[in-house]
């Protein structure tokens, strides 16, 4: 079978440890109380059934659907509001 989750928005908040996506090769970045709004994506999920009648997860596909998406997105937007100095 296949879920589909179409306009997902993740929001969160930088309180935790500091926060790095090593591909970018960019410093960790400092907690700092940073609010950030990723723009949406739509997630496949698709599932596969074992011999016993229980669906498993077998592949996940995230279609990004704006430029701010996913740890890269995160990053940016952290990266900007502290060069900002937006809370």
């Amino acid at each position: 079978g296949v879920l589909i989750v179409h306009d997902f928005v993740a929001t969160g908040r930088h309180t935790g440890e500091d926060f790095s996506f090593p591909p970018n090769g960019q410093p960790p970045l400092p907690a700092r109380g940073h609010a950030f709004v990723l723009d949406p994506s739509e997630s496949h999920y698709y599932f596969t059934d074992d011999d016993d009648g229980t669906q498993r997860l077998c592949k996940e596909e995230v279609i990004a659907l704006g430029e701010h998406t996913g740890p890269a997105g995160v990053y940016a937007m952290l990266h900007r509001a502290a060069q900002l100095g937006d809370g």
